[in-house]
C-alpha cells in the first residue's frame, strides 16, 4: 500500500549538498529505495539522521523505513521532523507521504490538509483526488467523496485502482447495482482483476447470492495461484479470499463448504493457519457445538496466535457462549491492553450492538464494515444481557483488588457501554 502510494506522488530530489558522510548515507538510501529493498532501508535512514539531525531528505527515509515496518509512531515523528526542515522544493515530497500516512492512521482531516496543499501547488491531480475522495469517505461526507472520485475519474477514466475505489464508494452509498456496473468496468480494463472480483463476491453475499459469492471467490483464488501476486502479498490476498468464502459459508449455514475450505486451505505458516483454525472454531460456535470449539481452542497455544487480536476476538465469543466471566474478562482486560484508546474494540465490538447491524441469525451477526460488504460475526449480545451484567460485576470486583490496571478499568468501561448499548 505504502509503495503504490509513494509512487503516485513521490519526486526525486537533486542537486543538492550534502556532508560527505550524510551524502554517503543518503545515497545507499536513494538506492535501496529505487531497487524496492526497504527492508534494508533502516540502518542507513538512521545513520543519515545521525550525521545530519536536521536533513530533511535523511528523515524522509527514515520516515520510510519506519513506514515499511508498519510503526507508524515513528513514521509520523519523522515524516513531521521532515516536513520542519524541508525547503520548498522538498517539502512536496514530505507531504505527498504525510498525507499518505495520515490517511493511514485515519486522520482524515490532516490529510486533507496536506493533500489541499498538494492540489494548489498543481502536484498530481488524479492521485490527490483520489485520496481527498478517501479522506472524504472516511469521514463520512460522501457527497464530497464522490465530487473528487469522480475528478480523478476525469482525468484518468481507466485507472484500475481509481475505479476499483469509486465503486467501493457507491457501495458505501447503498447504490450497489452501480457499484456492480463500475466493478464490471474494472475487468474490461483488467479481466484478471482480484479487486474487482472480490467487490462483486462482497455485493453478491449482501444480497444472499451465495452460489455467486462462491464462483466469485473461485476466480480469484485461480488469479492467485497463477501468480497475480508477488511473494510478500500473496498470503494476505489468500486469507482475504478464504476469509470471506468461509464467513458467507457460515452464515448462509452452508458447513460443507466451510469444510471443504478448511481442507483445500494449504498455507503453512503460523498467521495463516491461526486464521484457519479460528474460522474452523467460528463455524463450530455457528453450529452449536461449543465443546468442540472449546477443544479445538485448547489446541492453539504458540504465542503469534495467542497474541493475535483476532484469536483474542474468537475466544471472546466463545467464552460469551460457553458462559465463561473468567475467561471473557481476562481476554477482554488482554485486549484493552492492546488496543488503550479502544478504538479497535468499538468498531468491532460495540458498534455493531449500537444499531449498525443489518441482519441478525441466530447468535450469528453479519454486517456490512464500513458498509463496503465485508463479513465479520459476533454474538447477538442482545441476547445475553445477563451475561454481562455478570461480567460487570466480576470486572468490578477485580478493579477493587491488587490485580487492577489502567486497563481492566477500560474494560470495565467497554462492558458498560455495551450494556448501554443494548
Amino acid at each position: 500500500m505504502y509503495k503504490r502510494i509513494i509512487f503516485l506522488f513521490f519526486l526525486i530530489l537533486s542537486g543538492i549538498q550534502y556532508s560527505s558522510a550524510q551524502s554517503v548515507y543518503l545515497i545507499k538510501c536513494k538506492t535501496l529505495y529505487q531497487l524496492d529493498k526497504y527492508d534494508e532501508l533502516m540502518e542507513p535512514a538512521l545513520q543519515a539522521v545521525k550525521a545530519e539531525p536536521k536533513s530533511a531528505q535523511a528523515n524522509f527515509y527514515l520516515a520510510l523505513a519506519y513506514m515499511f515496518v508498519s510503526d507508524s509512531t515513528n513514521a509520523l515523528f519523522f515524516i513531521n521532523e521532515a516536513a520542519a526542515y524541508a525547503n520548498a522544493e522538498e517539502e512536496i515530497s514530505v507531504l505527498d507521504v504525510r498525507a499518505s500516512l495520515y490517511y493511514e492512521l485515519h486522520k482524515y482531516r490532516e490529510a486533507l490538509g496536506d493533500l489541499f496543499f498538494l492540489l494548489d501547488h498543481n502536484q498530481t491531480p488524479s492521485g490527490v483526488y483520489w485520496y481527498m475522495g478517501r479522506c472524504y469517505e472516511g469521514l463520512e461526507i460522501l457527497d464530497s467523496a464522490g465530487i473528487y472520485y469522480r475528478k480523478a475519474i476525469s482525468i484518468y477514466p481507466d485507472s484500475e485502482d481509481i475505479l476499483i475505489e469509486y465503486a467501493r464508494y457507491k457501495a458505501n452509498a447503498d447504490d450497489l447495482d452501480s457499484s456492480m456496473i463500475i466493478f464490471k468496468r474494472c475487468l474490461q480494463i483488467n479481466p484478471q482483476s482480484p479487486q474487482a472480483m472480490m467487490g462483486m463476491a462482497k455485493i453478491a453475499t449482501y444480497k444472499s447470492d451465495f452460489a455467486e459469492t462462491m464462483l466469485r471467490t473461485d476466480a480469484v483464488l485461480d488469479i492467485i495461484k497463477q501468480g497475480y501476486y508477488d511473494s510478500a502479498t500473496v498470503q494476505a490476498a489468500f486469507i482475504d479470499v478464504y476469509h470471506h468464502r468461509m464467513c458467507a459459508a457460515i452464515f448462509f449455514e452452508r458447513y460443507d463448504a466451510v469444510d471443504a475450505d478448511l481442507k483445500n486451505f494449504s498455507l503453512k505458516d503460523v498467521y495463516s493457519v491461526c486464521m484457519k483454525n479460528l474460522m474452523g472454531i467460528t463455524s463450530f460456535i455457528a453450529q452449536g457445538k461449543i465443546t468442540e470449539a472449546n477443544k479445538e481452542m485448547k489446541k492453539i497455544t504458540d504465542s503469534v496466535t495467542v497474541n493475535s487480536y483476532e484469536f483474542r476476538q474468537t475466544r471472546m465469543v466463545l467464552s460469551m457462549h460457553s458462559k465463561d466471566v473468567k475467561t471473557f474478562s481476562a481476554t477482554l482486560i488482554s485486549m484493552c491492553e492492546n488496543d488503550p484508546e479502544g478504538k479497535t474494540l468499538k468498531e468491532r465490538i460495540i458498534a455493531p450492538f449500537a444499531g449498525e447491524q443489518t441482519v441478525i441469525a441466530g447468535d450469528i451477526l453479519f454486517y456490512r464494515e464500513n458498509m463496503k460488504g465485508e463479513i465479520h460475526f459476533d454474538l447477538n449480545i442482545q441476547t445475553d444481557k445477563a451475561f454481562l451484567q455478570e461480567t460487570k460485576i466480576y470486572l468490578d470486583k477485580f478493579n477493587k483488588s491488587n490485580k487492577a490496571s489502567n486497563a481492566s478499568i477500560r474494560a470495565l468501561l467497554m462492558v458498560e457501554e455495551l450494556l448501554n448499548a443494548i
